[in-house]
């Protein structure tokens, strides 16, 4: 699904203690043809050209941070993207022939019409949940959940229902997006990662902590759970073809070399 964005320019700013700065917004326009409830995670720049420098000055979220779009908040930005003294002095090369170049740079994480109708999920603070309908149906060797943000970065789950090298085993591992977009950062994250019963308060649980980074973006276990039990009817972990994955992420912390 495609998104038409805008780039709105405030010149004397945003708000009334930055009158002296430049505030430049993202806007995500023509909503009224989305779904109820819909939202949109990205990763974005913001750019203006220098002439004298034949370059962009990008300005970014400190570390790639994620940021929402939803039907209350349908634009984000930087309320002093560049002072308008250096903007309007002649020496800075940012205006030529009265004119100047912006831009925008969108890279979208995640929006909610990605929906599958045997595959439900849903983000709740730190805790995402993944139910798998129809799984005796799952012929492909692995499956990956939509992206979820938590603690304003982007991950998935990446599931083998007949295991990852473990065949009498279900095998299940959390995957970082974020650092491949930022190889030169370090990401530590402890989180719990569980399949819950639906005939009682039981679960399967691993806990785990991992240091993600370019080179090691995927954690987790190839013997999350036997597939013995996983079809044991008295543990309830496999109810009317489907199960209940869960990845909790208790902490995370960027780690800068």
């Amino acid at each position: 699904m495609g998104y038409i964005w805008r780039v709105t320019l405030y010149p004397r700013g945003r708000n009334k203690g930055d009158k002296d700065h430049l505030a430049v917004y993202m806007e995500i326009v023509d909503t009224h043809k989305f779904i109820h409830n819909w939202e949109v995670y990205v990763n974005y720049k913001l750019f203006v050209y220098n002439y004298l420098m034949d370059s962009y000055y990008t300005i970014q979220d400190v570390d790639g941070k994620v940021r929402r779009f939803h039907s209350m908040v349908t634009e984000w930005g930087f309320d002093k993207f560049l002072s308008l003294e250096t903007l309007m002095n002649d020496s800075s090369g940012y205006i030529k022939g009265d004119s100047c170049i912006f831009g925008a740079e969108v890279f979208v994480i995640k929006h909610s019409t990605m929906k599958s109708p045997s595959i439900k999920d849903e983000t709740n603070t730190d805790l995402f949940t993944w139910k798998i309908e129809k799984f005796s149906s799952l012929k492909d060797q692995i499956y990956r959940s939509h992206i979820f943000v938590i603690g304003g970065y982007a991950w998935n789950l990446r599931l083998y229902p007949k295991g990852n090298g473990m065949a009498r085993y279900l095998s299940l591992f959390l995957v970082v997006d974020w650092v491949v977009q930022n190889p030169k950062r370090k990401l530590f994250a402890e989180f719990k990662l569980r399949i819950k019963s639906q005939l009682n308060s039981t679960v399967a649980e691993n806990t785990t902590s991992n240091l993600f980074c370019s080179s090691k973006t995927v954690w987790g276990y190839a013997q999350f759970i036997s597939l013995e039990n996983l079809n044991d009817a008295s543990k309830g972990f496999l109810v009317n073809d489907s199960i209940i994955l869960e990845a909790e992420i208790t902490a995370s912390s960027l780690v800068k070399e």
